[in-house]
């Protein structure tokens, strides 16, 4: 809970940071300035995703593994940098060679194939940060991780609205002057970060192939749920002309987003310890995995289902009456955002131990989100499109579940916690469609989903205890220990 509430602090700053200085130049460029350099910033970011391949929860992963100190963290270090830096290469060549196809063929407008290829700097840089931030938090080096957000966020509040008075092209500057600041601060104090080796090479350690082969997953992945959830917009937008479907789906993702950001932080920290040789320190790889899959549960059930269960007032209040209509859509994708997380410590888990299996539901996921969403939206919109999301995501977890059963490598509780999450959950949506429907009247309806929403916080919640999943807290010091008296004393 500490280190997810620093990485809060740390992606807060980052997040106002950006805020505030797009905020300020955006007023002093003018739109199309902005828009220029929006739009090249943007595709340098997509590239270094695509070619980056997940490089930061890959990082984050083998972290646990090889922890720093370890004998085989050297080679980790130097194999991890070396897969880095030639993504980083892959990310600006590619950036740089699509500047002029992209400019003139897709978006018709060459003015911008200056500016996309000065963005090649940060794309490639946004390879090497995303790396060294996943090796902070797989490492546990939040407060490191906190100091590098400040210093980026206190020079792209300084020098992007300057760059701003001067054009699009040094504002792009100032993005790739920004990105390289922090990676000189990762080279120059990566001692006093906490992350270079502190012993010789020494024999162990991961080889290059484990580490593509972990990131060609992680890659395969991202590009299964951008294109299956792209796909999925897609639809929605055909299904309606008018488009207030697709205006509906907008605010439901928008709510599902914010009840998964605090478990979301909370996932991030525990990947690294999910490893049988990190899990140790914390009673063990399965008793982290409980434990983390009682809080962040009992964190997405405590958002989630409060927004489900005053539903009706919170539409009214942040999008105005004429959402009143959206409420089964955001009720289904609330309550995936309740099993996706609820069950995001197993999928972490199995990633470790079975990466192939992983490989295999994830690209079932993807397919499974496509059909349903070509059977469903046609006729319900995005109501068809927030059930396949959930009906894929309770599928894709049965199939975890099962997976890590078959390994023997399912902790006592687990199969208690997920079954409580589920039916309370199911129970929430079938009396929400209740009340959406006007079956059940707005008060009674209320009140069934609250004993609903309460019932599980306090299920999950007792069979964590019973399960050794929370600290112990005591504002007592404890007494020291009376000495044995010895045989001979005796």
């Amino acid at each position: 809970m500490y280190g997810s509430a620093t990485l809060g602090i740390a992606v807060g700053v980052e997040r106002v940071a950006g805020f505030v200085s797009a905020s300020l130049a955006a007023r002093i460029a003018g739109p199309q300035t902005f828009g220029a350099y929006s739009v090249a910033l943007a595709t340098a970011g997509t590239i270094a995703a695509y070619a980056g391949a997940g490089i930061g929860t890959t990082a984050n992963r083998f972290s646990g593994q090889y922890p720093l100190g370890s004998a085989g963290y050297a080679k980790f270090f130097r194999t991890l940098t070396l897969i880095a830096v030639v993504s980083c290469l892959l990310a600006a060549l590619l950036m740089f060679a699509a500047a002029t196809p992209l400019a003139r063929w897709v978006l018709h407008n060459d003015s911008l194939i200056p500016l996309f290829r000065i963005a090649a700097v940060s794309s490639g840089a946004m390879v090497l940060l995303e790396c060294y931030r996943g090796l902070l938090i797989g490492q546990r080096k939040i407060q490191s991780l906190l100091a590098i957000a400040l210093i980026s966020g206190i020079a792209i509040v300084l020098l992007l609205p300057f760059m701003a008075r001067i054009g699009a092209f040094a504002m792009i500057g100032a993005q790739a002057s920004v990105a390289l600041i922090a990676l000189c601060c990762y080279a120059l104090f990566a001692k006093r970060l906490g992350i270079a080796p502190t012993k010789t090479l020494a024999p162990g350690g991961p080889g290059i192939r484990p580490i593509i082969k972990f990131g060609i997953v992680q890659f395969g992945a991202f590009a299964g749920i951008s294109i299956a959830t792209w796909g999925l917009a897609s639809l929605v937008a055909r299904s309606d002309p008018s488009l207030t479907q697709m205006g509906f789906y907008a605010v439901s993702n928008q709510l599902r987003g914010l009840a998964v950001i605090a478990p979301g932080l909370l996932t991030q920290i525990v990947y690294s310890v999910l490893t049988n040789e990190s899990g140790l320190e914390y009673g063990g790889a399965q008793h982290v995995l409980l434990s983390s899959t009682i809080m962040t549960t009992l964190l997405v059930v405590l958002v989630g289902g409060f927004a489900m269960t005053v539903l009706p007032w919170i539409l009214v209040a942040a999008y105005g009456r004429s959402y009143a209509s959206a409420e089964l859509p955001i009720l289904l994708l609330l309550a995936t955002a309740i099993i996706h997380m609820s069950g995001q410590a197993a999928s972490q888990r199995l990633s470790i131990v079975r990466l192939r299996a992983t490989a295999v539901i994830n690209t079932l996921w993807a397919v499974l989100l496509l059909v349903f969403g070509f059977l469903l939206i046609p006729k319900y919109g995005a109501t068809g499109a927030a059930l396949g999301f959930l009906a894929a995501h309770t599928i894709s977890n049965i199939l975890v579940t099962i997976s890590l059963y078959r390994q023997n490598d399912l902790p006592k509780g687990f199969l208690s916690s997920a079954a409580v999450t589920f039916l309370c959950t199911a129970a929430m949506v079938s009396i929400g469609y209740s009340r959406a429907a006007k079956i059940f009247p707005n008060g009674s309806g209320t009140f069934l989903m609250a004993l609903a929403w309460l019932l599980a916080l306090v299920a999950v919640a007792i069979i964590g205890m019973k399960h050794d999943c929370f600290p112990e807290f005591s504002f007592r010091r404890k007494q020291p220990a009376q000495a044995v008296p010895s045989l001979s004393q005796t």
